[in-house]
């Protein structure tokens, strides 16, 4: 009798721990179920897992970085940091260039105000004419940016013949044009402007310069400025003597120009 109901006891405790275990085992882990877009809770009336929020797929505002919308810091700055290892825009390229948002909401390089602007004054001349001409260039030149770099050159008519027995007729400025030391050229700018009168400025001109397979480069520019017109000779009693047509390329260099190119690492 005695062994019987040990037994029943034992089986009694084994059925009661049983029990206990699979009713603990039934409480789920509700942040199992958790997404981006889904959370879960645990009612403890029902021991079961209830979505208590839900946000939004492919929404800008919704608190989540999205590739798949196309989400960037530059067109959803509440979802995406500007830190994002790769939808975000901060830091910088080299000494000279930052990443910035466009408007057109874009990431995009930007030079920074290490960038200086700079005016070098040449002159192109020979016998007959002076020309003046003031070009702006960025020291760095930096290609390739939203910045749109380009040098800018404004020239001026500055003096005619010395002389006063050389008179000058149908004096066109025709076409400027900007090399390297290689002589490659860099741009060809069109004038055919015609001019009568010293003291004349002349449109103001624009050029890019041309794409280099090294991050940085150091280019020497050389510009041809060519000239056309009609020069009269007369002799000391201001008769007509002689008349020549001309084309003249006259030349100068604008001097030695950092330039960058950062579509091609250091």
């Amino acid at each position: 009798m005695i062994k019987t109901n040990k037994t029943n006891i034992f089986f009694l405790i084994l059925t009661l721990l049983t029990l206990t275990f699979a009713g603990c085992s039934k409480i789920p882990d509700c942040t199992e179920l958790n997404t981006q877009y889904e959370k879960y809770q645990l009612n403890e009336d029902t021991t079961t897992c209830e979505l208590y929020k839900s946000v939004d797929k492919n929404s800008c505002g919704n608190g989540i970085a999205e590739e798949d919308n196309d989400e960037t810091f530059c067109n959803c700055a509440e979802d995406v940091p500007s830190s994002h290892p790769t939808l975000g825009c901060e830091g910088n390229k080299g000494e000279y260039l930052e990443y910035v948002c466009s408007a057109q909401e874009t990431c995009e390089l930007q030079q920074n105000n290490k960038v200086i602007s700079q005016e070098k004054a040449v002159v192109f001349k020979n016998s007959d004419v002076t020309f003046r001409a003031n070009f702006n260039i960025n020291v760095p030149f930096i290609l390739d940016i939203k910045d749109n770099n380009k040098i800018s050159v404004n020239l001026e008519y500055f003096k005619g013949p010395a002389s006063s027995s050389i008179k000058l007729r149908n004096l066109v400025v025709k076409e400027m044009v900007l090399k390297n030391s290689a002589a490659i050229i860099f741009g060809t700018q069109i004038y055919s402007e015609q001019l009568s009168t010293t003291g004349r400025k002349l449109q103001t001109k624009y050029f890019e310069l041309a794409q280099t397979t090294r991050y940085e480069t150091k280019e020497s520019l050389q510009v041809e400025l060519i000239v056309s017109y009609s020069r009269d000779i007369f002799d000391s009693k201001g008769e007509l003597v002689k008349t020549e047509d001309k084309i003249e390329t006259l030349k100068t260099s604008i001097g030695s120009w950092k330039i960058i190119n950062p579509n091609f690492e250091d």
